[in-house]
């Protein structure tokens, strides 16, 4: 029993420190056509460099959930749009 109590402590320190790490952010934002300020809907909202994202209401509205550490970039994409990062 005193074997796994010396361990204990480190153990302890190793799951939290898992944790810390694995912070999560929530992103959100509004995709508008840059001519004339109308809503994008269905947009692709993309984290470059993998491939987690999420797609543009019909009032342009988008909101991600990232796991990875901040900054990131999005790639947002559209039919007859030109791909922004």
């Amino acid at each position: 029993m005193k074997k796994l109590s010396r361990f204990a402590p480190t153990l302890a320190f190793l799951l939290f420190y898992q944790f810390a790490l694995s912070q999560t952010h929530t992103l959100s934002g509004t995709v508008k056509n840059s001519a004339n300020q109308e809503f994008v809907s269905a947009a692709s909202v993309v984290i470059k460099g993998s491939t987690e994202g999420t797609f543009t209401d019909s009032r342009g509205n988008f909101k991600i959930t990232v796991n990875q550490p901040l900054p990131i970039t999005l790639v947002f994409s559209s039919i007859g749009f030109e791909s922004r990062e």
